[in-house]
């Protein structure tokens, strides 16, 4: 049996607060600790290092979820790699974060997963 996906092409041009809350919320982990770990690290050998967690993000994903047709996008695989390089460089560095609980209005498991990760910061 075979199943047809439909996509609705009036919500694809339609902006998706959630989906830039998440761009946003990796940016600041980027700027915050990629700067750590990029001076640590250097240049060159930092952006192998995101890009090799991305590939490694993408393949375990893949791994997990084989006859998924949903297309991977994003960089939160790149990102937990830089959070856990920064655990594992500075392991004994205070972070303090401001979190606002009740932001996450859409659900989903994309959504679902972020917050989380956000709760594990606190």
């Amino acid at each position: 049996m075979k199943t047809e996906v439909k996509h609705d092409s009036d919500s694809r041009s339609q902006p998706n607060p959630a989906l830039s809350a998440c761009d946003s919320g990796n940016y600041c982990h980027l700027w915050i600790f990629g700067n750590n770990i990029k001076d640590t690290l250097g240049h060159f050998c930092f952006a192998v290092f995101y890009f090799a967690c991305g590939i490694a993000a993408a393949l375990a994903e893949t791994l997990a979820a084989p006859s998924s047709r949903v297309p991977m996008i994003g960089a939160s695989g790149a990102i937990a790699g830089v959070l856990g390089a920064y655990l594992f460089l500075y392991p004994k560095a205070r972070v303090q974060t401001l979190l606002f609980l009740g932001y996450f209005i859409r659900s989903g498991a994309d959504q679902a997963i972020h917050a989380g990760a956000a709760a594990t910061l606190v």
